[in-house]
């Protein structure tokens, strides 16, 4: 797939692809989740690329995530998915991993380019982490209890609800993007040595409900140049 293979040790590898998956033991949670953010950082010292998964299902509630914004430079992944099931996140991760991986290899860019990756890179990250794991709960909560709605549609409600989300979604994304705007990103690989670059600022607006329900949100992600 796009000149990709398999090579015999993890050593050799130019690209890493890390799965977080159910916990066997709910005693063990932290362990899990701690080794796997240990190995991605081991991945970055050593230049290595890394394709992140988190197949937990939703088992890991908030933790994994808070500890991977706290200990991990988010935007230095070649691609992320989670939450939904195995099919769909394993699927995401490893087309928009290959499809980087080959751009980078390739060696041409522009900024548009590397824009509408980081635009793609960031929308999965902070739907999941701050939308879906967190400000979605309060939404489904507040449509329900204090509008006596439908999250399944809410036509008619959607300003309050909008209001709402825009509120949480700004507290919840916060620290986020913080991560983001201080991590590093490839922008070529030549022979195996990457060439990185910095984040530049990343803002968030427009926040709606596409289709009047609390599943799924779109927002517009602004952002500034990188910078060496």
């Amino acid at each position: 797939y796009f000149g990709m293979k398999r090579v015999p040790s993890a050593e050799q590898a130019e690209v890493q692809i890390l799965v977080l998956t159910q916990p066997a033991d709910e005693g063990k949670k932290q362990t899990y989740y701690d080794e796997l953010i240990r190995t991605l950082n081991a991945c970055k010292k050593k230049g290595q690329l890394v394709i992140l998964i988190d197949a937990g299902n939703g088992r890991y509630g908030t933790a994994f995530h808070d500890a991977l914004v706290k200990k991990a430079a988010l935007g230095g992944l070649l691609s992320y998915a989670g939450f939904l099931d195995m099919a769909i996140v394993t699927g995401t991760a490893l087309s928009h991993g290959a499809a980087r991986y080959a751009h980078l290899v390739l060696g041409q860019t522009s900024q548009s380019e590397e824009a509408a990756f980081q635009k793609t890179l960031a929308d999965s990250i902070i739907k999941d982490f701050c939308y879906k794991n967190v400000v979605r709960e309060d939404i489904l909560s507040y449509v329900r209890n204090e509008l006596g709605g439908d999250p399944n549609n809410f036509c008619n409600l959607e300003l309050d609800i909008t209001a709402r989300l825009e509120t949480g979604m700004e507290q919840a994304a916060a620290p986020v993007l913080k991560n983001l705007e201080r991590s590093r990103m490839c922008i070529r690989l030549t022979d195996g040595a990457a060439e990185t670059a910095r984040w530049g600022t990343v803002s968030l607006s427009g926040y709606r409900f596409p289709w009047y329900r609390a599943f799924e949100i779109d927002m517009d992600i602004t952002l500034g140049p990188l910078t060496q």
